[in-house]
């Protein structure tokens, strides 16, 4: 049975979705549990970047989908 350290900072922030740790220089973390899969360490301005084009990709494809099915 693993022990808890009460005074460690837990790097899972936000309903333990959003992974969160200045002191680790990773980018992209497994995940809490392993079969889920990867996700980012907000922490790393990267991170932050990486989430912006993806956003901005969606949003383009989104856009440029309505505007093509509009024309005659």
């Amino acid at each position: 049975m693993a022990t808890e350290n009460k005074n460690e900072p837990n790097p899972w922030k936000k309903w333990g979705l959003f992974y969160y740790d200045p002191a680790d220089p990773r980018i992209i973390v497994p995940k809490q549990i392993p079969i889920f899969g990867w996700t980012l360490n907000f922490a790393s301005k990267i991170s932050w970047v990486i989430m912006v084009g993806i956003v901005g990709l969606i949003a383009w494809a989104i856009y440029t989908g309505q505007a093509h099915v509009n024309m005659p």
